[in-house]
């Protein structure tokens, strides 16, 4: 296999969909490629050479990223960390980025660069799934109200056969279960018939 030419490897960067942007060890940065100005809306002239904390919300969020990294126990990476940048309109958007601690030649921190994925539609499929998950369960519940009685009924008699011990609190409790699941039953049969 033949080693990638440095303009070859500079055009994958570039061209990525990702947001890749690579700082120096005092946090200025350095490279910022399409997928970033496409992302994040800065132009490279408005971002290289300055401090990272321009795409961050805080410097704490900044310094947790970095914090991740050189805590990691695979020597200065980080794998799907989700944190928070900020874009030229000042909206906040949820990235899962993978980043790295670059090192010189003499093994000391030269700076890091971040590999980061904007996760808004993620986010937004993940909500659609449980409100789905949600619906289902509400329709079933309505659907099958006897189902749910009868559920209701048999957690209710394992916890009555459990205090059995105690005559008068079972004696109570079952009272007031028995007037629970009327409740529930009356309340699953009305939503059932108003359907």
């Amino acid at each position: 296999m033949l080693p990638l030419d440095k303009k070859y490897f500079q055009r994958l960067l570039e061209s990525s969909s990702d947001i890749i942007i690579a700082v120096d060890n005092s946090g200025i940065v350095n490279y910022y490629n399409d997928g970033a100005r496409t992302s994040l809306g800065y132009s490279s002239e408005e971002i290289i050479g300055e401090n990272c904390l321009r795409i961050y919300p805080s410097i704490e969020e900044a310094r947790r990223v970095m914090r991740a990294m050189r805590e990691s126990s695979d020597k200065g990476r980080i794998n799907s960390f989700e944190t928070i940048f900020r874009n030229k309109a000042g909206e906040l958007i949820p990235v899962m980025i993978s980043g790295s601690i670059i090192h010189d030649d003499d093994g000391k921190e030269a700076g890091s660069i971040g590999f980061a994925r904007d996760i808004r539609r993620l986010r937004h499929a993940q909500q659609l799934a449980t409100a789905g998950e949600i619906a289902v369960s509400l329709a079933h519940e309505i659907n099958n109200p006897l189902e749910s009685i009868t559920t209701i009924w048999i957690c209710s008699r394992d916890a009555s056969n459990s205090a059995s011990a105690n005559r008068r609190k079972s004696s109570r409790t079952s009272a007031s279960t028995r007037f629970e699941i009327q409740s529930i039953a009356c309340r699953l049969l009305f939503a059932a018939s108003t359907r």
